[in-house]
């Protein structure tokens, strides 16, 4: 199950369920149309508000799809497996500033 809730806890879009076996990943994309419609439905201005997400949703195709919709994705980097360490600095370093957003 993944549901968007605002920064009381209120769920603020339709959820999405599937099995156990399957990564909250595959329920985002769903999940952020049920937040764009309902915002919509309600007249919810959610243009430049903060979509905070954890490093399990951190991929190029979630940033772009956030930001189509005007919102600012706030994704914690995943840098499990880069060895880099110079593309490693500079994930971290671009994800600096949004730092103090991402609790």
């Amino acid at each position: 199950m993944l549901a968007i809730a605002d920064n009381r806890g209120n769920i603020i879009a339709p959820f999405e369920v599937l099995p156990v076996n399957f990564h909250d990943i595959r329920l985002f994309e769903k999940s952020f149309e049920n937040l764009l419609e309902t915002a919509d439905d309600l007249l919810l201005d959610i243009e430049n508000s903060c979509l905070t997400l954890d490093s399990g949703f951190d991929s190029a195709r979630n940033k772009i799809l956030i930001s189509e919709a005007g919102m600012i994705p706030v994704i914690k980097p995943n840098i499990g497996a880069r060895k880099d360490r110079e593309k490693i600095y500079a994930i971290l370093d671009e994800f600096e500033p949004l730092k103090p957003i991402y609790k």
